[in-house]
């Protein structure tokens, strides 16, 4: 399964050495475009990071996506890590 990344890019999200590369590019994606991150700093980003996983259901329901939040996956991951860098 992959997911959206930074700069609209698609990442294979199928083992721990994809979900790394993804980690860089948010870091990456961070440091050149901090205007495009809400939550800029670590409290925030956590905050954000957990309160996405406690939604996580109802965000793949809406996007008719056929993930269960309930089963730990590194696309899971991967989706939480992203959704934390603009997540209210």
């Amino acid at each position: 399964m992959d997911v959206d990344g930074p700069n609209n890019e698609r990442y294979p999200m199928k083992s721990r050495n994809d979900l790394a590369r993804f980690i860089y590019a948010l870091q990456d994606d961070l440091e050149q475009h901090p205007e495009n991150w809400d939550n800029r700093d670590l409290h925030t980003y956590l905050g954000a990071l957990a309160g996405f996983l406690n939604d996580a259901h109802g965000y793949y329901r809406n996007a008719k996506l056929d993930v269960d939040a309930d089963v730990p996956s590194w696309r899971l991951l991967a989706d939480c890590l992203q959704a934390a860098s603009a997540y209210d």
